[in-house]
């Protein structure tokens, strides 16, 4: 899944660049990850080892090892690997100086069907199960006024929070949820009617606005 340690200072540094990189561990030292593509079922990482999402919009991951902690229960990641099963990664719901990890099942934003959160959760960019009491989610529809703030989750469809709470499409005038939207992907993830639009979130991510 992973090769030997590079220089953190040269993401080129590994052996099979472009297709792997060099990151910087929590030692300083560099290690290298191969890349790959979510969701593409192609087990590119090997056994023991899963694609895990890098990106907003679920096109760019990196593969990390698995481990044995299943959703909900609690984990210790390494700098390449997640301690948890496959399908779920361990995600800091505290603080740096007060960490709460807990392995969290991933989920896919940009499709239908069952999201495979736990009871209480809610399927949120970036393709992740976190509570649904998290404090990062307005409860309005798509198209709607947003009463909590700014880049607040919002419209929850079936678990799935497709939307995003901004004032940048019309340019401070009001706070409204909009629909997300995966700038590759053209128009494809909105409506007729609607354009995907690039606003100030980036990572691949722009709103459908209304033409």
């Amino acid at each position: 899944c992973m090769a030997s340690t590079c220089d953190p200072d040269d993401y080129t540094t590994c052996p099979g660049y472009p297709d792997s990189i060099c990151l910087e561990q929590d030692n300083g030292e560099g290690a290298c990850y191969l890349d790959c593509v979510p969701f593409d079922g192609s087990g590119l990482c090997g056994p023991g080892a899963q694609c895990q999402v890098q990106s907003d919009d679920e096109s760019i991951g990196l593969c990390y090892y698995t481990g044995s902690k299943a959703a909900g229960e609690t984990c210790t990641p390494t700098d390449t690997g997640t301690d948890c099963i496959e399908g779920t990664v361990c995600v800091n719901l505290g603080s740096s100086a007060q960490p709460d990890r807990h392995c969290s099942t991933v989920c896919r934003v940009f499709e239908d069907g069952p999201t495979g959160c736990l009871t209480g959760e809610l399927c949120m960019v970036p393709a992740i199960c976190l509570p649904a009491n998290l404090g990062v989610f307005d409860d309005v529809a798509v198209g709607a006024e947003c009463t909590e703030g700014d880049y607040l989750y919002c419209g929850n469809e079936s678990g799935r929070l497709t939307g995003i709470c901004d004032d940048a499409p019309s340019g401070g005038a009001e706070l409204r949820c909009y629909a997300w939207c995966r700038l590759a992907e053209s128009n494809g993830d909105c409506d007729a009617g609607f354009t995907c639009t690039d606003t100030d979130w980036g990572n691949g991510l722009g709103v459908c606005v209304g033409d």
